[in-house]
């Protein structure tokens, strides 16, 4: 069995687009407060960075037959997938 990879191109842009977004966007509320880390910290503390690639593995999984699987995360619950 071969793996459904056709959207992998075009969800790995956006997984890698969300995560510079979401450093950049984090790094600009934080210098808006008034209350920014230093250097990059800015960028990563928010907790968001890592999204798309999550979106980006549980749609791989559920492509390929894995629509039960759980992506586990350090949430307290993993993120089920189940169809839609």
């Amino acid at each position: 069995m071969s793996l459904d990879l056709s959207a992998y191109a075009h969800d790995a842009a956006n997984a890698v687009t969300q995560f510079w977004q979401t450093r950049t966007d984090a790094a600009a509320r934080q210098q808006a407060s008034g209350n920014a880390d230093h250097g990059e910290r800015s960028g990563v503390t928010a907790g968001k960075n890592m999204d798309g690639f999550i979106k980006l593995l549980t749609d791989l999984a559920r492509a390929n037959g894995l629509a039960a699987a759980e992506v586990c995360t350090d949430l307290p619950s993993p993120l089920a997938i189940s169809d839609p």
